[in-house]
């Protein structure tokens, strides 16, 4: 940095800046012409805007981050939020270089399983180039997603060379991403109209047909809206949150989930939070419980009062799920696909079929769906499919590897009101659980939400290691 101001400061080097700078317009402005012409409308807009974004990151990154996380979860183009997301790791980068903030030290406890995890990704993209000759877009397309597992090492290496100040700005942003997108998911409900370029809104569609009347939203980021539910419920019981913003925040975070109408988020909602009792101490386990009954009654009254066909559709919604199993159905699609997607593992389950492959024929039944051939809803076969099981193996010691870190931390009786260890410890199960029926480890938002979910639990038990290692030195210069 010094030494560029330097140069700026060097009145010799002043007429060359001028030329430098007039070069470089001329080259942007020829480049936007060209995006006009030949790219999406959306693309020369972010190239625009990229000198924004990328003074914003280099002083306020923490600011810019749940904004910029959201658009690329709901940009129309996904070449565009891959564009993004390539664009902002070399500008944290840069500022990281710059300010001599690269800290490698944080990335420890997961270094050797990421790298593992990373290198079976790239021989996997060799393979399916080279052995298996999948298409090249269709690698593309599978292989994007893997881009956003670097939010792991761009966080706990560039962001958090403060530890204790990174765990408070990521909380910040999840709970912010949250609820935009329950605010978001709320407006699309009320008004019928979709304005995540990602995602559909339109009626209802339950076992006994479509629901006029009632919207459905289906978005990018409802992971997001979970962990901020969450986040509420164990900060107001631990007496951290008042109930002032805690009940409309309830509420907004409750609806967003409620109009998504999605089963399984639903379910795993609701075993994060009862989860999430089981870590917080005895004497708030009752108000905690308290707390949920009367949130949901308080839930279900608003729901009856302002539009009650919503509930009957709920109530069925959930009742539905033992009408479930015909080709017709949700549950009965996914088995069909699962069943089809094994064959192809069991043939070849160290290597999968590479990335881009085709499991299934193309099905004039699932025309409507172009990418079925590819497509897998259970997470975890999705991923075996394409990189092999020992791929999937890695990635789940990961997991395991960051939750144990913050269970660790819970053990210890001064950690019981770690809110963000609670919160940590009760979400990732669930956010995993919802990956078996869900593609949350095969999209980019899913992706970047783990991805920030691993960064936080990394950063937490060595946030708590420095408190005690303080606490132990000044109760050694008392004695």
């Amino acid at each position: 940095m010094m030494y560029l101001q330097r140069i700026f400061n060097d009145r010799a080097n002043i007429r060359w800046w001028h030329i430098a700078l007039i070069f470089c317009f001329v080259i942007l402005a020829f480049v936007i012409g060209i995006l006009v012409c030949i790219a999406p409308p959306e693309l020369p807009i972010v190239v625009v805007i990229l000198p924004f974004i990328a003074v914003t990151f280099y002083f306020k990154p923490w600011v810019l981050l749940p904004v910029f996380i959201l658009v690329t979860m709901v940009v129309p183009d996904f070449k565009i939020s891959d564009l993004m997301t390539f664009l902002a790791f070399l500008f944290l980068f840069f500022r990281a270089y710059i300010g001599r903030q690269i800290s490698f030290q944080n990335l420890t406890p997961i270094k050797i399983k990421l790298q593992v995890f990373l290198f079976v990704v790239i021989v996997s993209v060799l393979l399916s180039v080279f052995y298996f000759k999948n298409p090249i877009p269709f690698i593309y397309r599978d292989g994007r997603n893997f881009l956003y597992w670097f939010w792991i090492p761009v966080i706990l290496i560039l962001l958090a060379s403060k530890p204790s100040l990174a765990i408070k700005y990521l909380v910040r942003v999840f709970v912010a991403i949250g609820l935009m997108v329950a605010t978001a998911a709320i407006v699309q409900s009320v008004t019928g109209l979709q304005i995540s370029g990602v995602g559909r809104v339109g009626d209802l569609e339950n076992t006994s047909g479509i629901v006029s009347g009632v919207t459905r939203v289906q978005m990018p980021g409802f992971l997001f809206v979970l962990f901020s539910l969450v986040w509420v419920a164990v900060n107001l019981k631990l007496n951290k949150l008042s109930w002032v913003y805690a009940l409309p925040l309830f509420l907004i975070l409750g609806a967003g989930l409620i109009v998504n109408f999605g089963r399984a988020l639903w379910f795993w909602s609701a075993f994060a939070l009862a989860l999430s009792i089981v870590f917080i101490d005895k004497k708030h386990r009752a108000g905690y419980m308290i707390f949920g009954v009367l949130a949901v009654v308080v839930a279900f009254g608003g729901a009856v009062f302002f539009k009650p066909t919503a509930v009957d559709n709920i109530l069925e919604r959930v009742s539905s799920v033992k009408d479930e199993g015909g080709r017709g159905t949700s549950y009965g699609w996914r088995q069909w696909e699962n069943q089809d997607a094994m064959v192809k593992l069991l043939a070849s389950p160290v290597v999968g079929i590479g990335v881009g492959g085709e499991f299934r024929p193309w099905l004039r039944t699932l025309v409507a769906f172009e990418e079925h051939t590819r497509y897998v809803h259970n997470s975890y076969l999705f991923i075996a499919l394409k990189i092999g099981v020992p791929g999937v193996l890695v990635l789940l010691l990961i997991f395991f590897k960051s939750w144990r870190g913050v269970i660790n931390v819970l053990k210890f009786a001064g950690n019981k009101s770690n809110e963000n260890a609670i919160i940590i410890a009760s979400v990732l199960p669930a956010g995993l659980g919802l990956a078996i029926t869900q593609p949350e480890l095969m999209s980019s938002p899913g992706v970047t939400f783990f991805a920030l979910l691993i960064s936080l639990s990394i950063l937490i038990p060595i946030c708590a290691s420095t408190v005690e290692q303080e606490d132990s030195a000044k109760m050694k210069v008392r004695t």
